[in-house]
């Protein structure tokens, strides 16, 4: 690759969405009146109490923090991966590609094939597992 090309090409991205980012519509605020709140743990615990009162809602949310937590891990340890084996920052990097799109498309092929429904007896039984 020449010198610099990736950076003209990451400039030309941010600019390219920067474009895009122009057309979406503006909307007016939802609570123009409500001042703003500098404790956000407060209002951080005040979510979550008013989340556990739902509990389909609340599980939803568990479940997605933990996807997340074991995404992390995951990926993590694929670039241990790669430091072990050797096998240089760019096949390592090959390597968290393969892994995002088959988190993507596998995310995709489970929504494809739940028919767009979802059941809380997954929730349990990935619970449980």
């Amino acid at each position: 690759m020449a010198p610099g090309l990736d950076r003209l090409i990451l400039i030309a991205l941010a600019l390219v969405g920067l474009i895009t980012s122009l057309g979406i519509t503006r909307v007016p605020a939802a609570a123009p009146t409500q001042k703003f709140k500098p404790n956000f743990l407060g209002d951080l615990f005040s979510q979550i109490q008013l989340m556990r009162q739902d509990r389909v809602l609340w599980l939803a949310c568990l479940g997605n923090i933990y996807f997340s937590f074991v995404g992390q891990l995951v990926f993590q340890g694929v670039f241990d991966l790669g430091d072990r084996l050797r096998i240089g920052e760019q096949n390592t990097s090959l390597l968290v590609v393969a892994l995002a799109l088959g988190i993507g498309v596998g995310s995709f092929a489970a929504g494809w094939l739940s028919g767009g429904k979802s059941s809380m007896a997954w929730c349990h039984s990935a619970h449980s597992a």
